[in-house]
């Protein structure tokens, strides 16, 4: 399910519209957007990189080929990514490495993009909003519901110059006098949370008993507004347990909009399987089914159903994002942290396999570029403890030298000329030539490949190693060809 973190974003747009992207020896790159899909998340640099990890890659690498990113959406049930460059246009990136991005022609001056599975939402600058994908919930607010999907983006009519949107079964688009306004499904009561054509609004309806909105997500079948004052609204799917100020039990459907009782100071909202609720202070709160972590007890997940929200450790943050079972943040000085599920290596641990739960918030890996005689790697260089690793496997191949694995023993032979090496996962000691040597950092295993202390291993093969700081790069040079 797709939802944004629509206050926190705009501000975000709006500042790279009026102060540029720098450039590599500027100013050192660093997180400034973060997206967390259903099995991947995205995080863009301020130098228009993108990174993402997920998808069976637990560790963030970057995105090939695009460098004026704003912001790219992923995961939808489409063959292609949505990228929105820094001119304002929107492009496709296809799934098929053989297919170049190609621009969608009918989208300029954009200012933000979201989508859910099925479809997508584009702002522009003049406020008005655009769509196309699937309308089988009344996604594309033309007056009507059908299982004919649209390629081709057209304003939603009706709507007065709008600031923000979010996308889900649920659409919203907020005005700039902070009224909200909604289209595509709409649970009623007595019909529970299914989908039944008589309740959907197939043209964008203005939502009443809200005060002056200030931020808005949606995802799926939950939309969720804070208003001026911090104070936080929901309606919809509320099978997370919201308790509505006012309230006993929480129902499983919000029929109308019902203010959120334990919030307050809420100025960044991120509708997801766990919601998340950032304040004016840079705390993170949550609300919602911790799945295994509950069922595990984690120490600050076992409020019962209808006492969340709850308090996760963090602070200073200044984003946050939510996907269906993980969830992300992003502090001032550019640390992302993430929780939840780890199954494809969402949270950028390194770390990959089903029943992987990550209960609560901690770093990503610390990725970097990696740069061999000037050719950029495919593959990321991770920074641990001030020390560089690269996958030993793609190095070799890179250095001209044989690899063989043994996996009973867990030994890694690599062999470069006359020259022998051996190490093992754990390991800080490699032979060198049948001679113990300390290599200064133990060797680590990231995305079930054997990772390595880049400076030992290319100086052993007779390669310059070196780290540039401000434009976050790794690069080694070999002392020739081969």
């Amino acid at each position: 399910m797709r939802k944004v973190i629509v206050e926190t974003i705009v501000l975000t747009l709006v500042m790279l519209m009026f102060f540029p992207m720098q450039v590599y020896g500027e100013v050192k790159p660093q997180i400034v957007h973060i997206h967390a899909g259903n099995q991947s998340s995205v995080m863009l640099r301020n130098d228009g990189t993108v990174w993402r990890f997920g998808e069976s890659n637990a560790v963030p690498t970057r995105i090939p080929d695009i460098m004026n990113a704003r912001s790219v959406i992923t995961e939808t049930l489409s063959a292609y990514a949505l990228e929105l460059r820094t001119n304002g246009t929107v492009w496709r990136q296809y799934d098929n490495p053989e297919q170049r991005a190609s621009q969608i022609e009918e989208l300029d001056e954009i200012v933000s993009v979201d989508a859910s599975e099925t479809h997508f939402l584009a702002l522009k600058g003049d406020g008005t909003v655009w769509t196309w994908g699937s309308n089988r919930l009344a996604q594309l607010g033309n007056g009507e519901a059908s299982n004919t999907a649209s390629e081709t983006p057209v304003p939603i009519a009706g709507l007065p110059e709008i600031r923000a949107v979010a996308a889900g079964d649920i659409n919203l688009a907020l005005t700039r006098q902070g009224t909200v306004y909604a289209w595509g499904w709409w649970g009623r009561e007595g019909q529970g949370l299914q989908d039944h054509a008589a309740d959907y609004r197939t043209r964008p309806v203005k939502i009443s008993g809200l005060p002056k909105i200030a931020a808005i997500s949606a995802s799926g079948k939950l939309a969720l507004a804070a208003d001026i004052h911090g104070n936080v609204y929901a309606w919809g799917d509320n099978r997370l347990g919201l308790t509505v100020a006012g309230g006993s039990a929480p129902p499983d459907l919000l029929e109308a909009p019902q203010q959120v009782a334990g919030l307050q100071d809420v100025q960044a909202l991120a509708a997801g399987g766990v919601s998340l609720f950032l304040t004016g202070n840079g705390e993170v709160w949550s609300a919602g089914d911790a799945g295994t972590c509950r069922r595990a007890g984690s120490k600050h997940r076992t409020a019962a159903r209808g006492k969340l929200p709850v308090k996760e450790a963090l602070s200073g943050i200044v984003q946050i994002a939510a996907g269906p079972n993980h969830q992300m943040a992003l502090n001032a000085s550019g640390t992302v942290y993430a929780w939840g599920n780890n199954d494809a290596g969402q949270l950028g641990t390194g770390r990959l396999g089903a029943g992987r739960w990550q209960c609560e918030p901690l770093p990503i890996l610390d990725s970097e570029r990696v740069i061999i005689d000037g050719a950029e790697q495919p593959y990321a260089g991770i920074m641990l403890q001030g020390k560089a690793y690269v996958p030993l496997r793609e190095l070799a191949g890179t250095l001209g030298a044989h690899l063989a694995y043994d996996k009973h023993s867990k030994l890694v032979q690599l062999t470069f000329g006359e020259q022998t090496l051996i190490v093992r996962p754990g390991d800080r000691e490699a032979s060198v030539n049948d001679q113990r040597v300390d290599m200064g950092s133990q060797v680590e295993i990231f995305n079930n490949a054997t990772y390595v202390p880049l400076r030992f291993i290319a100086e052993w093969a007779g390669a310059k190693v070196s780290w540039d700081a401000d434009r976050r790069v790794i690069s080694v040079e070999r002392a020739y060809s081969t």
